[in-house]
């Protein structure tokens, strides 16, 4: 069969079978989708890209967070993108305060 979006000849296990309405269709399969698997997962992978970036976007300008060390409420885009181990909310202005300690409290596990 081909597929029309990249126009190759594949096999009919390479689409994805659709019901419509799950309604039992004579002969017993539904008839398969015009866009291969590969192709299906491509386009679903790109428009959920854009979804969630711009959902990103939007909530990092409308949710406020409260600094752990200065303990002032900002907006999300205010604060630094730590990764999930130091799951802390420190905001751009204290970031440099809190790498300090950080290096601070590794150099003395270190000497000791």
């Amino acid at each position: 069969m081909l597929c029309n979006t990249c126009n190759i000849e594949k096999d009919l296990e390479q689409f994805h079978q659709y019901k419509k309405n799950n309604l039992p269709r004579p002969g017993g399969a539904s008839p398969p989708n015009l866009k291969c698997k590969s192709c299906t997962n491509n386009t679903t992978n790109k428009y959920d890209k854009k979804r969630k970036k711009s959902k990103r976007a939007s909530q990092r300008l409308n949710t406020f967070k409260v600094c752990k060390i200065c303990k002032i409420s900002k907006y999300l885009n205010n604060f630094v993108n730590l990764k999930k181990f130091y799951k802390k909310n420190i905001c751009l202005d204290c970031y440099p305060l809190f790498l300090m300690n950080q290096k601070m409290k590794l150099c003395k596990k270190i000497n000791l």
